[in-house]
């Protein structure tokens, strides 16, 4: 390929906009946005979602509001909770999960999950809409089960089991258990007042308190925070997970508490510019970028690269053009370029190259290798019209 052709090729602003428009021409032509199952364009924006600068966030919600997916899905939640509301008006009684009809059966399941899984916000809607949603198959609000599983505690001196052949032990015995499994830092504080050891004796049953000295006593002696490296015992992990945990999930009286404790504590571990000197450090030493599909630490240099190439600052873009010349190419825009070092390699050996040589010649060889079991349809086309036999056998000489 030329260096006329090689410029002509689209830059990587380019390429987003070609990617935004093949979702708005998507959505345009299914009336959704794409799932699992439609390939690339799911993948496309999967990360949208996750990195999208501010810039393209705001230019995708002006062209195809919904695409984040939770106004989606929102719309989606509103529209069961009208059908659910129209069937009790029109039936006065909720709809029956084992129900042989089709839509009622999809409502009554529907409810049994709002039971199970909902934020308050929709817990409220759902009390003025439906006002007795809570009570097919006896379920409760959580103050009720909190109350039923502190009078548990103070009459009988013990938590519910879930073996118990008393079948509302049996119901507190599981609420309990999923308390443990995750909730709130209100609620969990409230469990901590009314139901005092409800986290059991299991070794991850721990208080925010016992992991808060947790973390302390390791910094007393270590004189740093956890970090969790591959050498790590299980309980630095565990802290390291706790505190990386408490970034999401902590109270602002808890930040307070971990800000006095350890300054700086929600602070990334490595800042940008120890980042990018590790992954210079990586180039000098294998001659190429990590890539997030490597292993260990190079694999987690590989995934912070690949991040860096959704970012629109000027000063990192220009830090690894320097550096690293075409860093930023697109899978597609790489295949195009092992493409045309084969056709080079065929132009100027007239053969295939050998896959089992150290050259370049190799490197195209077994590059091809992998073409023959894995090109798609559209790139089949491409070979063929490129290096014509590129089938066939390393060693056979390719018709002039």
């Amino acid at each position: 390929m030329t260096q006329k052709q090689s410029s002509s090729r689209p830059s990587h602003e380019d390429a987003w906009a070609a990617k935004a428009a093949e979702l708005a021409e998507f959505h345009a032509r299914q009336g959704r946005f794409p799932n699992s199952k439609d390939g690339s364009i799911y993948s496309w924006i999967i990360i949208q979602r996750r990195l999208a600068s501010p810039g393209r966030a705001a230019a995708l919600d002006s062209r195809l509001p919904g695409w984040r997916g939770v106004k989606h899905f929102a719309g989606q939640w509103e529209a069961a909770l009208d059908r659910a509301e129209a069937f009790v008006a029109a039936n006065g009684r909720l709809p029956r999960h084992k129900a042989a009809d089709t839509d009622e059966r999809s409502l009554g399941n529907w409810i049994n999950v709002q039971r199970y899984a909902i934020t308050p916000e929709r817990e409220a809607i759902l009390d003025r809409s439906i006002p007795s949603w809570r009570t097919y198959q006896a379920m409760r609000p959580w103050e009720d089960s909190l109350g039923a599983v502190a009078d548990f505690a103070n009459v009988t001196g013990d938590f519910p089991h879930q073996t118990s052949a008393d079948a509302e032990t049996r119901r507190l015995a599981h609420w309990l258990k999923d308390q443990r499994m995750g909730c709130s830092p209100e609620r969990s504080a409230a469990l901590d007042e009314s139901v005092p050891g409800w986290r059991g004796k299991h070794p991850g049953h721990r208080s925010w308190d016992q992991s808060l000295a947790g973390v302390a006593a390791f910094f007393a002696v270590e004189g740093h925070l956890p970090l969790a490296p591959r050498t790590a015992g299980p309980e630095e992990k565990r802290l390291r997970g706790w505190l990386t945990d408490q970034k999401l999930r902590a109270s602002a009286g808890q930040r307070a508490r971990l800000d006095a404790l350890f300054p700086g504590w929600a602070e990334p571990l490595y800042s940008w510019d120890e980042r990018f000197e590790s992954v210079k450090a990586f180039h000098a030493a294998n001659g190429r970028l990590p890539r997030p599909n490597d292993t260990g630490d190079a694999r987690v240099l590989g995934k912070w690269v690949s991040s860096q190439r959704q970012t629109e600052s000027e000063r990192i873009r220009a830090a690894f053009d320097a550096e690293f010349p075409g860093w930023c190419r697109t899978l597609e825009e790489q295949w195009s370029t092992a493409l045309d070092s084969l056709t080079a390699v065929v132009a100027s050996s007239g053969r295939l190259p050998n896959p089992k040589t150290d050259d370049a010649s190799g490197a195209s060889g077994r590059w091809l290798q992998k073409q023959r079991k894995h090109a798609t349809a559209e790139r089949v086309k491409r070979l063929d019209a490129a290096v014509p036999g590129w089938r066939g056998t390393p060693r056979k000489r390719l018709a002039a």
